[in-house]
């Protein structure tokens, strides 16, 4: 283990099993006319929404859930799709009630963190799968830190889906979808994090040419000028042999300008030739700033309609998840407005094999 959580961290939650084979807990109310999955998730780029899945079968007597192929640190997701009630008769509706209410989703991700013979454990909830599966790559990088101290660092295979940080004892492991896994001495991070990006960028175009796509966050400069300028960045300071890519503008010359007039209330109306006094000019609104267009939410892949025959991805337009401490009421659940599903039907997935969950297995912890 790598320390406490930090306070920002998702909790873990113990999900039973019975009998080592049918997950019988939810991580949310069950809502009346409700419809429950649960499913394995991961990143695949050829879907539509980006994550691949692979629903859990539901029990053969009506509770809980046979769990799919999972293994430490795989995305595991539960999705409720609250139906409206029946309508009413038409005699017993009240006025304006006509239309049908929409169906409501609630989902709830979490990666998973320990497998036993009674237990399920899973860390959170968090918002996305992008979110939990980026966590569980993080885990899993200060795991194999603590289990190789001392040698060659080891690294996950799977490739970063997105930036990341990731601090242990002695290093830092930063995460980034084109330049991969780079792990780095902490010490050498921290000093390149003090200069300027523009400097970072110089010096790795002029020592590693080709290296940059020039979209790079902070971070990711940092942690290519660390692996590839370690020497150098030992003895740079932040404005030591810096010169601006750019001339910065030159400030005017007082001297070289006549002040204004003062105004003349004897002559309010100059003859021409002489000095008309200054109009000022209005100041800009201190709230005139061109703000960026909010870039759209994120679409939650596990909402599907429940009449859909294939398990296919159909996100809907808005997504809601629990958060801790902020459990939603049974009867106030949070509302989202479904998508039609546009992928063909696929065939079902087989029952997996209870096996694949261990009867008494003694658990591996993922920090």
């Amino acid at each position: 283990m790598s320390g406490p959580p930090t306070p920002d961290t998702p909790t873990l939650r113990a999900f039973r099993l019975l009998r080592g084979q049918v997950l019988i807990d939810l991580p949310f109310y069950p809502y009346t006319n409700a419809v429950i999955r649960a499913a394995t998730l991961w990143p695949d780029p050829s879907t539509p929404g980006g994550w691949g899945h692979a629903f859990w079968e539901p029990a053969a007597y009506g509770r809980g859930f046979v769990p799919g192929a999972v293994d430490l640190g795989d995305v595991i997701g539960f999705t409720a799709e609250i139906h409206p009630p029946p309508a009413l008769p038409p005699s017993t509706a009240a006025p304006g009630t006509d239309q049908p209410s929409p169906v409501r989703y609630l989902s709830w991700y979490g990666y998973l963190h320990q497998i036993s013979d009674a237990t399920l454990v899973l860390r959170g909830p968090y918002s996305h799968p992008l979110a939990a599966y980026t966590a569980a790559q993080q885990a899993l990088i200060a795991t194999l830190d603590q289990q190789h101290p001392g040698h060659e660092a080891v690294l996950p295979a799977a490739p970063p889906v997105t930036t990341s940080v990731t601090h242990t004892a002695e290093h830092t492991t930063v995460g980034d979808p084109h330049h991969g896994w780079i792990r780095v001495p902490t010490r050498l991070f921290t000093h390149a994090l003090m200069h300027p990006t523009d400097q970072l960028r110089h010096h790795l175009t002029a020592r590693a040419p080709g290296l940059l796509t020039g979209r790079e966050p902070p971070i990711t400069l940092a942690a290519l000028t660390a692996r590839h300028l370690p020497d150098y960045l030992s003895g740079l300071t932040p404005s030591a042999g810096w010169t601006p890519t750019r001339d910065l503008p030159t400030p005017p010359n007082p001297a070289e300008k006549p002040p204004p007039s003062p105004p003349n209330p004897t002559n309010p109306h100059p003859q021409p030739g002489e000095p008309a006094n200054p109009t000022p000019q209005p100041a800009a609104p201190d709230d005139a700033v061109n703000m960026p267009a909010a870039a759209p939410a994120e679409p939650d892949p596990l909402h599907e309609p429940a009449d859909s025959t294939a398990h296919t991805w159909t996100p809907p337009d808005a997504h809601t998840a629990t958060h801790e401490g902020s459990d939603p009421h049974p009867h106030e659940p949070a509302t989202s407005t479904p998508r039609s599903a546009t992928s063909p039907d696929a065939p079902a997935a087989a029952p997996p094999d209870p096996t694949l969950i261990p009867d008494s297995s003694p658990g591996i912890d993922l920090p």
